[in-house]
C-alpha cells in the first residue's frame, strides 16, 4: 500500500511512517494501550512530527502537564509549532499542600490556556485542592475560555473572608452549556445561596454528583435544607444523581424524589445516623440504583419496571437483611447486572443464594470471603465457585470476582472448570488473575494478551484479582 511503483530510470522508493498523514498516526498511536506515551515518542522523531502531534499530548491535560503549558514560549514554537495550550480541551488541577511557587504555575498555566483558547471555550475543569480556592488560581477573573464548560469538577477549602469572591468566579463557570456537575459541598462552605444561583445559571445539567463529608460542619445547616426541599430548586434535564452524604447531614429525599426523569441513581449515607427512606415508586424512570441493602431491597419491592443494574455498597450487613433482598431479588426477572460492594464481601453460601435468585444475570461482580471451594464429603469431591458460576448462570457475559488464595491453586481451578463445563463454539471466555499489590497479570488463558496495571473501581480490599469474561463473537 505504501510502497511506491519503480519507474524507468528512478530508484525505488517506499513511505516511511514519516510520510502518513496525521490521522493515521494517530491511529497508530491509539494501537498502543500507553497512547500518550506512544505520541509523545512520535513527536519527538521530527520537527513535522512535532509540529503536528505535540498539541494531541495536551488535550486533555493533567495536572503534571501544568507546567510546559506555564511557560510563554515552548520547544519548536522557533520553527513554527504552536504553543500547546491551544490544544487544550480539558484542565485537571490536584493541589496537596503545594508550595507557593506551584501555585503561581498553575495560575500561569490557566492564564496561558485561556490566552490561546479565548474564541475556543473548553469542555471540562477539574480543581481539588485541600488549600487553594479557584481565587488562587484565577486571581482576578475566570478567562472567557472557562465560562462555557460542558464538565466542572470542585473540591476546594472554604474560604470564609473571601467567599464572595469565590462564589463569584464559580458561578462564571457556570451556563446553560454545563451537563455535568460536581461538587463537595461542605469544602464550598454549603452556601445554599451559591447552590440556588448555580441551578438558575446551570439550567440544563444531566449529570449531578453532591458530596457532604464526614468533617464537623462549620455552618448552618438549615439554610441548606429549606433549599433541598424547595420545588424550584430543580434539575429538568437531570439524568444522573449522585449522592454521597455519610454524614447524615440533610434530608436528601425531596430533592431527590423531585427530580423523576432520573436514570441513573447512587445514594450513599451512614444507616447508623438514620439513613433517609427514599420512595422509588417516585422515580419511575429509574434503570440503574447503587446504594444500601436496605435501598436496593426497597427498589426491588417497589412498582419500578425499569431497573436492569443494581449495585449493593454497604457495611456489613445483617444475616436478615440479606435474606430480606435475596428473597425480593428472586422476584424481579428485569435485574440483569448486580455488583455487590458490601464490606469483607460474600461467603459461598451467599454466592449460591444469588445464583438461584438471579439466574437471568448477565454480569455479576463481587468480593468472595473465604474459601473458594466447598468439600462435598458424599464423594470427596470439592465444588469451585467458578463452576457454581459457570454452570448456574446461562446468560452470563461477564463475571468480575474478587478471591484470595494462591495463584497457582486458582489457575487449576479455573483450568478445571473450562474443560469440565464446556463452551458453546461461537462464545469465548477469558480468565485473568492478578496480584492484589502488584496489580499485575500473572496468569493467562486461551491466548488473551494481557495488559498491567489494570484496576477494578470498587474492589479495595486485599486478595487476588480474578476476572472471567465470556464474550459472545
Amino acid at each position: 500500500m505504501w510502497s511506491h511503483r519503480r519507474k524507468r530510470g528512478t530508484s525505488a522508493k517506499t513511505a516511511t511512517l514519516l510520510d502518513m498523514p496525521r490521522e493515521l498516526i494517530l491511529e497508530v498511536a491509539a494501537y498502543d494501550e500507553h497512547k500518550e506515551r506512544a505520541l509523545s515518542v512520535l513527536s519527538q522523531l521530527t520537527r513535522a512530527t512535532h509540529i503536528n502531534l505535540n498539541g494531541f499530548l495536551y488535550v486533555n491535560a493533567p495536572s503534571v502537564a501544568l507546567a510546559t503549558l506555564s511557560k510563554k514560549v515552548v520547544t519548536g514554537q522557533e520553527w513554527g509549532a504552536k504553543h500547546p495550550a491551544i490544544s487544550v480541551n480539558e484542565v485537571s488541577v490536584v493541589l496537596v499542600d503545594p508550595e507557593q511557587s506551584l501555585v503561581h504555575t498553575v495560575a500561569q498555566a490557566l492564564a496561558n490556556v485561556g490566552h490561546y483558547r479565548r474564541d475556543h471555550p473548553l469542555q471540562g475543569f477539574s480543581f481539588i485542592s485541600n488549600l487553594q480556592t479557584v481565587v488562587d488560581v484565577f486571581p482576578s477573573s475566570v478567562p472567557l475560555a472557562f465560562r462555557h464548560l460542558q464538565t466542572l469538577n470542585l473540591c476546594t477549602p472554604a474560604s470564609e473572608h473571601r467567599q464572595r469572591q469565590v462564589s463569584i468566579q464559580i458561578l462564571q463557570m457556570c451556563s446553560k452549556t454545563l451537563r455535568t456537575v460536581r461538587l463537595d459541598l461542605q469544602s464550598l462552605g454549603m452556601p445554599a445561596k451559591l447552590l440556588d444561583q448555580m441551578q438558575r445559571a446551570a439550567t440544563r445539567v444531566q449529570q449531578l454528583s453532591i458530596r457532604i463529608g464526614r468533617k464537623p460542619l462549620r455552618r448552618d445547616k438549615r439554610p441548606l435544607q429549606r433549599l433541598l426541599d424547595n420545588n424550584g430548586f430543580q434539575f429538568q434535564d437531570l439524568r444522573g444523581l449522585y449522592i454521597d452524604d455519610r454524614s447524615n447531614v440533610a434530608n436528601m429525599k425531596q430533592f431527590i424524589q423531585r427530580h423523576v426523569t432520573v436514570t441513573r441513581l447512587e445514594y450513599r449515607s451512614n444507616r447508623m445516623g438514620g439513613s433517609v427512606v427514599l420512595d422509588f415508586n417516585e422515580l419511575p424512570a429509574l434503570h440503574r440504583f447503587s446504594g444500601s441493602i436496605v435501598h436496593n431491597r426497597l427498589l426491588l419491592e417497589s412498582n419500578n419496571e425499569q431497573i436492569q443494574t443494581m449495585t449493593l455498597i454497604d457495611d456489613e450487613v445483617a444475616e436478615f437483611e440479606w435474606t430480606l433482598f435475596v428473597n425480593a431479588l428472586a422476584k424481579v426477572q428485569t435485574v440483569t447486572t448486580l455488583e455487590l460492594q458490601t464490606q469483607g464481601g460474600q461467603p459461598y453460601t451467599q454466592v449460591l443464594e444469588v445464583l438461584n435468585a438471579a439466574p437471568q444475570l448477565q454480569t455479576l461482580k463481587f468480593v468472595l470471603r473465604g474459601i473458594w471451594y466447598q468439600p462435598n464429603h458424599a464423594n470427596e469431591e470439592a465444588v469451585d465457585i467458578f463452576v457454581e458460576l459457570l454452570t448456574r448462570l446461562e446468560n452470563i457475559r461477564e463475571i468480575v470476582v474478587m478471591v484470595t488464595g494462591h495463584p497457582d491453586a486458582i489457575s487449576d481451578a479455573v483450568d478445571y472448570v473450562l474443560t469440565k463445563v464446556g463452551f458453546p463454539r461461537r462464545t469465548q471466555m477469558r480468565v485473568t488473575v492478578y496480584d492484589s499489590t502488584e496489580r499485575k497479570a500473572i496468569a493467562k488463558w486461551d491466548g488473551v494478551i494481557l495488559r498491567d496495571n489494570v484496576r477494578l473501581e470498587g474492589f479495595l480490599q486485599c486478595g487476588e484479582y480474578l476476572t472471567l469474561r465470556r464474550l459472545v463473537r
